[in-house]
């Protein structure tokens, strides 16, 4: 009796494995679809690696966001296949347009009298 409970738990893990792995495998499909991505076969598992990770990461965050732990929610973009360091490196290479301010938002005029109390 006892082993036949254990085989039905680890048939039921493995289940659950397979229909996650089934099931993260279509979102990957779709995601790299959505965002016209193709890989080499050996920068595909790195990729796919890395974009599993960021997905547990929005998952769970959202998980937490659905406890009101959060009050905003995350999703996948096309930067979820970058590692962190990757997506820095990739901004830091965007131009910056630094904005100068020559106008005052305030000037005074020669010909205004300041009152003494208001």
């Amino acid at each position: 009796m006892q082993s036949t409970l254990i085989l039905v738990l680890v048939t039921l893990a493995l289940s659950s494995t397979c229909i996650r792995s089934m099931t993260v495998n279509g979102q990957w499909k779709a995601w790299k679809n959505q965002f016209q991505k193709s890989y080499t076969n050996v920068e595909e598992r790195l990729r796919r690696m890395i974009w599993e990770k960021n997905l547990e990461l929005v998952e769970e965050h959202n998980r937490r966001a659905d406890l009101g732990l959060h009050t905003y929610r995350l999703g996948m973009n096309q930067f979820a296949d970058l590692t962190n360091e990757e997506f820095v490196k990739l901004l830091k290479n965007f131009p910056s347009k630094r904005v100068q301010k020559t106008k005052r938002a305030f000037t005074e005029h020669s010909n205004l009298e300041i009152p003494d109390t208001v």
